[in-house]
């Protein structure tokens, strides 16, 4: 998507992001609206491996060894045993939503926070944490001493038999020799079989090796819990306010980035046009100006003539600049205002367009040829000539005029299409400027006529509320190429006002 859509799009349907916005922030503050009070006691505990006399349990690295206590230290079973020991109605679960478990990087040393809603609570949990992991261990290093313990006892009983049996094996060879013993010569088993003697001396140390162990693990110095505790619970006495504000933010962000999201979404599948962009492009013309809603004209719409808005002028002024170059310096300049479809403000431009020819000293004929709505009769009051009186009529009659008006003779008629031509070249000789309130080009043929025989025709664009589809029907429709776009803003209905309440005097 391109920059100026994107910006177009949001600034179009910005209270879809207002709206998303607003209801995030208000699910954010039922949702973490409450700062939370807590009470926070830390304890920390040293984690390494037991050491088997004297020597570390080999456990691949320390980083292993302390995600496996952690998971350890995580499972229910582990948190029933606290809850059990605290006591106070705690159970694995009120354990386990109080404590969180955090390790220092390269490093063995755990840290267990616990918040809960009171000072004794989080302290009795982290105390009886820290101490409960050391029993844990304890009592597990316990069953690896007794297991240690059967294990030598088989070990030994194995090696004390194998001994004998070797022993037996080498009496029976020196038996052979006892015949030739000569009184006072012993005979060494190891010169009568090297073999086995060297066999029985190996069995022998690794007995005695054992047999130092078993007494070692029976002393207690066999395996040692090396874990210990650093702090057994910090004082939890000074409240933890726990704020909601990065929360809230967040969820606010997300609501305002969805709101941008579905504001896009919206325009880029919508049936409307997007922007000015998109109506340049469909027409194929640039805009020439752009005409913002006037407010107060609703209630008095005849103040665009007498005295139209100071911010309106100057577009008013570089269209008519515009409008007049188009015609020959021979007749009066025919202007007709169309609209890409209803209610596109062609009565409205077309008032404006006359008040800022009335302003520059010019005399005009202001014509209300909208075959499908009379707003401008309604606004200017009764014509001052019909569209079959203008043949005949002589305009010089109007002298008093600034403007002369001429629209239906009854309600509901139209200028025939066939007459458009005609009556385009009789309107008007003696005057300056003709302006044509043409209303929609797609609402007659006529209207499409008067474009065609026009010096300059005004397409006004509601690019708000432009419907693409209308806007490419009036692009195949209209021809011409030198077409003055303006962009409007009208209101939703048309102004009308009772004859009466227009000033008695046209605008002078």
């Amino acid at each position: 998507m391109e920059l100026g859509f994107v910006l177009s799009a949001l600034k179009r349907r910005w209270w879809v992001i207002v709206a998303t916005t607003v209801i995030f922030a208000l699910m954010s503050g039922v949702a973490f609206g409450q700062s939370t009070t807590t009470y926070r006691s830390d304890s920390v505990l040293l984690v390494v491996p037991n050491s088997q006399g004297g020597v570390l349990q080999s456990f691949g690295d320390s980083d292993r060894y302390i995600a496996s206590q952690l998971a350890a230290m995580e499972s229910e079973t582990f948190h029933g045993r606290i809850a059990e020991q605290v006591g106070n109605g705690e159970t694995a679960s009120s354990v386990k939503r109080a404590i969180s478990l955090s390790n220092q990087g390269n490093s063995d040393v755990v840290n267990v926070t616990v918040l809960t809603d009171s000072p004794t609570r989080s302290e009795a949990i982290a105390a009886t944490f820290a101490q409960e992991y050391i029993v844990t261990l304890t009592e597990s290093s316990d069953v690896d001493q007794d297991e240690l313990s059967a294990r030598l006892d088989m070990e030994l009983e194995d090696l004390s038999r194998r001994i004998e049996e070797l022993n037996s094996v080498l009496a029976d060879a020196v038996d052979r020799f006892l015949p030739q013993l000569v009184e006072g010569v012993p005979i060494d088993p190891a010169f009568v079989d090297p073999e086995t003697t060297t066999e029985r001396d190996l069995l022998a140390l690794e007995f005695e090796q054992l047999l130092i162990q078993k007494i070692a693990l029976e002393r207690g110095g066999e395996v040692q819990v090396n874990s210990a505790i650093l702090q057994p619970a910090s004082d939890a006495s000074t409240p933890f306010v726990e704020s909601s504000a990065l929360e809230i933010a967040a969820v606010i962000a997300a609501g305002f980035v969805l709101g941008c999201v579905i504001a896009l979404m919206w325009a880029r599948f919508s049936s409307l046009v997007a922007d000015s962009a998109m109506v340049s492009e469909i027409l194929d013309q640039p805009i020439a100006a752009t005409v913002p809603r006037v407010r107060r004209l609703g209630a008095h719409p005849v103040d665009t003539i007498n005295d139209p808005p100071e911010h309106l002028r100057e577009p008013m002024g570089r269209l008519a600049v515009a409008a007049d170059a188009s015609s020959p310096i021979t007749r009066p300049s025919r202007i007709v205002v169309a609209g890409a479809q209803r209610m596109s403000g062609t009565t409205t431009l077309a008032m404006l367009l006359a008040s800022e020819f009335i302003a520059s000293g010019e005399r005009v004929v202001l014509i209300d040829a909208d075959p499908k709505s009379d707003d401008l009769t309604a606004v200017m009051g009764a014509p001052d000539l019909t569209f079959d009186e203008v043949g005949g009529a002589d305009l010089q009659a109007y002298d008093g005029h600034a403007m002369v008006m001429v629209g239906p003779g009854v309600p509901g008629e139209s200028l025939p299409r066939s007459e458009v031509a005609t009556f385009l070249s009789e309107v008007g000789w003696d005057s300056h400027v003709v302006i044509v309130d043409a209303g929609s080009v797609l609402s007659s043929a006529m209207t499409v006529d008067l474009c065609e025989a026009a010096d300059s025709v005004l397409l006004a664009v509601p690019t708000r509320h432009q419907r693409v589809a209308s806007l490419q029907a009036v692009a195949r429709i209209v021809t011409r190429r030198d077409l003055l776009v303006v962009e409007t803003e009208p209101t939703r209905r048309a102004f009308r006002v009772a004859a009466t309440e227009v000033a008695a005097e046209p605008a002078q």
